[in-house]
């Protein structure tokens, strides 16, 4: 191989390995995936207002994609174990199509934090933390007022 033709792969192995680096960092900068729900696979969903109880059922697929794309954009930045929460705003259950025991109970504590699965039991419940703030409060004004 001539010397021009080394120094070409070198440039280009080069760009491909920091644009590999810079690609892999500026997503971890958006937080990490947490939902992946198939919208197709969603009959219904259970919204449950934390402070007077009031449930809310969604079974219309419009409203059903926009809660699903809602909870699908979700990223967090960090996950905990925490021996205590001092109650939720609000709670949502997705019920899947040919699923027998759903997924668990979604709470959100705050407008940018939730905990999955079982509130009592805090061996149970990871406490994740939004990557952006202000995550849930839009949400929470229009689905439970």
């Amino acid at each position: 191989m001539k010397p021009k033709q080394m120094i070409i792969v070198l440039v280009v192995l080069f760009v491909v390995v920091i644009g590999g680096f810079i690609l892999k960092y500026s997503n971890d900068a958006y937080g990490s995936i947490l939902f992946s729900y198939d919208i197709e696979q969603v009959e219904k969903i259970e919204l449950q207002n934390g402070n007077t109880g009031d449930l809310v059922s969604v079974t219309d697929k419009d409203e059903i994609a926009e809660i699903i794309g809602a909870l699908n954009s979700f990223r967090y930045s960090t996950c905990a174990k925490e021996e205590t929460m001092m109650g939720w705003s609000f709670s949502i259950i997705v019920h899947e199509n040919d699923v027998e025991d759903d997924a668990g109970r979604i709470y959100i504590s705050s407008d940018s934090s939730i905990k999955i699965n079982d509130y009592e039991d805090p061996l149970l419940t990871n406490h994740y933390f939004s990557s952006t703030s202000d995550y849930f409060n839009k949400f929470i004004e229009k689905w439970l007022p």
